[in-house]
């Protein structure tokens, strides 16, 4: 009977959690015994996942492609001043939702170019808000509103930085998780060495390989975020746990 009280979230929640097996401890330490320099240690290399964390996202974020795994939301507030605020401390990229919480009307999201065609030249204008885009790390909007309005706004997050050896890469799909995390890492780690001995990087070229095919891999498997992606709604509320 226990089982019927887990909702289908949680469920699926626990799916992906068990499809980790891996910990960082043990991730750490097949790229130490594959690698093979004493120099190294669990810290060093918890550090090169957490760049290659950074790497990741970047890199298919050129591509149009970001991981549903990112995909968050979060809430501003506008001002009378201003036609701009900060955006969430974790953003990354690809705003593609935005609505007014008090009237739960959708605002729609703009390129920055298109909103700066439909301010013009002259002074701020208020009004009611039509319109949003990010520019420069921030939200810009349009027209400024008489009142300050809060903002719920869907986008990308940065990943969760990976902190502790017992900890998963959960922010990572479990089938690549592990080998890119590895490859980067071993890469890393082998071409310090290999510059070190004028080795001509058979190592370093090899897990690098390894590792640019999987992105390929993984961004062919995800797919570019729609340019007109419709805003994530939860009528069903299969997304409260």
């Amino acid at each position: 009977m226990a089982d019927a009280l887990i909702t289908i979230p949680q469920a699926a929640a626990i799916g992906v959690k068990d499809a980790h097996t891996d910990t960082l401890h043990q991730l750490a330490q097949e790229v130490i015994d594959t690698v093979k320099d004493p120099s190294i240690d669990e810290p060093q290399v918890l550090r090169w996942f957490n760049r290659c964390l950074g790497e990741m996202v970047t890199t298919l974020a050129r591509r149009g492609v970001y991981l549903p795994s990112l995909a968050t939301s979060g809430e501003v507030e506008t001002m009378t001043a201003t036609e701009a605020v900060a955006l969430p401390a974790d953003w990354h990229g690809n705003l593609h939702g935005a609505w007014d919480n008090a009237t739960g009307h959708a605002i729609k999201v703009r390129p920055w170019s298109a909103l700066q065609r439909m301010r013009g030249p002259g002074p701020l204008r208020h009004g009611q808000l039509v319109g949003v885009a990010t520019f420069a790390r921030q939200l810009r909007y349009w027209l400024v509103p008489h009142a300050p309005r809060r903002l719920t706004i869907q986008y990308h997050r940065l990943p969760a930085p990976l902190v502790a050896l017992t900890d998963k890469p959960f922010d990572l799909p479990p089938e690549v998780a592990s080998a890119m995390l590895v490859d980067f890492a071993c890469a890393t780690g082998f071409a310090t060495n290999e510059q070190e001995q004028n080795d001509n990087k058979i190592n370093t070229t090899y897990h690098r390989n390894r590792f640019a095919a999987a992105l390929d891999d993984l961004a062919i498997e995800v797919g570019p975020w729609p340019t007109e992606a419709t805003p994530i709604t939860d009528e069903m509320g299969w997304g409260c746990v």
